[in-house]
């Protein structure tokens, strides 16, 4: 796994030791960041349940001018924080459960551009975690939420304030766009 473009362009990043960490793959990766074009430049990211924070990573590479990671496991928060430094990278690195850490955001008036959703598939996170986020009201009017899931998982069109956009299938995962 490897920053695909920018300017970290080529550096390789570690996942977690373990079957755990799910990371999203260059290709994907690759893909999301061409439908993302220009809205990256300057942006204000979060990635929750970081993992490797591979995509709050790619983001900053690509101009974000600031990255959020989140993620409950303390040897992601290692990862991450290891990755940013190989990849010449500054973030921010919490060990926190993604709910509690969205109302602490809110606490901080942090305001986003765009939220990465990579939650574990198949247990229904991804929805919550779009509920949630429409009480925490961290994303600026004009934010984009991507969520990454398997294709079993059932991502409704509409989940309270936010509208899907836009879904992309790439093999066994999708990208879904809200805003």
């Amino acid at each position: 796994m490897r920053v695909v473009s920018g300017k970290a362009k080529g550096r390789q990043l570690k996942a977690p030791a373990g079957q755990t960490t799910r990371p999203t793959g260059d290709r994907v990766r690759e893909s999301l960041f061409a439908i993302l074009g220009n809205e990256v430049i300057d942006s204000c990211v979060l990635d929750l349940f970081a993992g490797t924070g591979a995509l709050g990573i790619e983001a900053l590479s690509r101009g974000a001018k600031k990255a959020v990671f989140v993620d409950a496991d303390p040897r992601c928060r290692r990862v991450i924080q290891a990755n940013l430094q190989h990849a010449g990278l500054k973030g921010e690195v919490f060990t926190n459960d993604a709910f509690r850490a969205l109302r602490a955001l809110r606490r901080r008036d942090l305001l986003f551009d765009i939220v990465f959703l990579d939650p574990p598939y198949g247990n229904g996170l991804a929805v919550r975690a779009l509920e949630t986020l429409t009480t925490a009201d961290i994303l600026r009017p004009s934010g984009l939420i991507v969520v990454e899931s398997g294709l079993r998982e059932e991502i409704p069109a509409c989940v309270l304030k936010f509208s899907q956009e836009r879904v992309e299938k790439y093999g066994d995962t999708l990208l879904t766009f809200f805003r």
